[in-house]
């Protein structure tokens, strides 16, 4: 996901909730343990996945920086 113009903001918060839920359907993880390792309360986590409530932006840059460490200590063991 890459974002070029203006108008593809309108759609971000659907589009971050469809990638955090595809990781958890590939991972096989609950959105409630997805949440707890990368650190955000699971009733958010939740809240967010069901379109119910907003994530601020720093959240969701931090879920993103501790998963690419994740994978990162995964792909040298």
């Amino acid at each position: 996901m890459k974002i070029k113009k203006i108008e593809d903001l309108s759609t971000i918060c659907s589009d971050i909730a469809d990638v955090i839920e595809a990781h958890i359907a590939k991972t096989g993880d609950t959105p409630t343990g997805f949440a707890h390792k990368v650190g955000v309360h699971p009733l958010q986590m939740l809240g967010f996945l069901r379109r119910e409530r907003g994530m601020h932006i720093d959240t969701i840059e931090r879920i993103g920086v501790r998963m690419k460490e994740s994978n990162q200590k995964k792909s040298k063991v």
